[in-house]
C-alpha cells in the first residue's frame, strides 16, 4: 500500500510543481531563508555544503549557491556513482566546467576532489512537518544520510530545499526513508520536531 501511495503522491506533486515553477522570486527568497536556516544552526562559513544541480521545475539553487559563495561557504555537488550505492559529493567552485551525469544532471568530472559535506540540501517532491521528503523513488538521498549519519564522523545537517506548496500533512514513509532535519521554502522554514518559523 504504501509503494501505491507514494507513487499517487509523486504523480500529484510532480503536476503541483510544474504550476509552482513560475513564480516570481520563489528561489531568492528561498535562498535567503537557507541562509538564515544556516545561522540558526551554528553552520559557520567556510563549512561545506553540497546543493543539488536544479533540473526542470526543481526549486533553483542558484540564487543559493551564489549566496553561499558570497557568504565564504564551500560547495560540493552530488554524483550517482552507482544505482544502489549513496551520493559521492565533489567539491566544485561556481565557474569550473561540469559534465553531464546520471539522469542528465551537471556534475563535476571524475577527478573532482571528493568530500564529506556539513550539510546536504536536497531536491524533493512533497514534505511533511516530520520534514520527511518524498523524493523521485531512486533512494539516493536516503540512502546518503544513513551512510553519513552513521559513519562516526561530524554531525551532518540535512535540509530539503522546495516551494512552500509542497508541503503536504503526511508522507507515506517506510523504514528506509530518511528524515531531514528541515525544510526551506521561499515562504517558511520548518524544523524537525519544531513549530515552523
Amino acid at each position: 500500500m504504501t509503494a501505491e501511495t507514494k507513487a499517487r503522491l509523486r504523480s500529484d506533486m510532480k503536476a503541483r510543481r510544474v504550476a509552482l515553477s513560475r513564480k516570481d522570486n520563489a528561489a531568492d527568497e528561498a535562498a535567503r531563508h537557507m541562509l538564515f536556516a544556516l545561522g540558526a544552526a551554528e553552520v559557520l562559513s567556510g563549512a561545506c555544503v553540497a546543493v543539488y544541480w536544479p533540473l526542470g521545475d526543481e526549486l533553483s539553487t542558484f540564487p543559493l549557491i551564489d549566496l553561499l559563495e558570497i557568504e565564504g561557504f564551500s560547495l560540493a555537488l552530488p554524483v550517482v556513482t552507482a544505482r544502489d550505492a549513496p551520493l559521492e559529493f565533489r567539491a566544485w567552485v561556481p565557474g569550473e566546467s561540469l559534465v553531464e551525469g546520471h539522469h542528465g544532471v551537471r556534475v563535476p568530472p571524475d577527478g573532482a576532489a571528493v568530500v564529506r559535506p556539513d550539510v546536504i540540501v536536497t531536491p524533493l517532491l512533497a514534505f511533511d512537518d516530520l520534514c520527511m521528503r518524498l523524493g523521485y523513488g531512486g533512494g539516493y538521498y536516503d540512502r546518503t544520510l544513513v551512510q553519513l549519519r552513521g559513519d562516526g564522523g561530524a554531525r551532518i545537517r540535512a535540509y530539503g530545499f522546495a516551494y512552500d506548496e509542497q508541503h503536504v500533512s503526511q508522507v507515506p514513509v517506510t523504514e528506509e526513508d530518511a528524515h531531514l532535519d528541515g525544510v526551506v521554502t521561499d515562504k517558511a522554514m520548518y524544523w524537525r520536531g519544531k513549530d515552523v518559523a
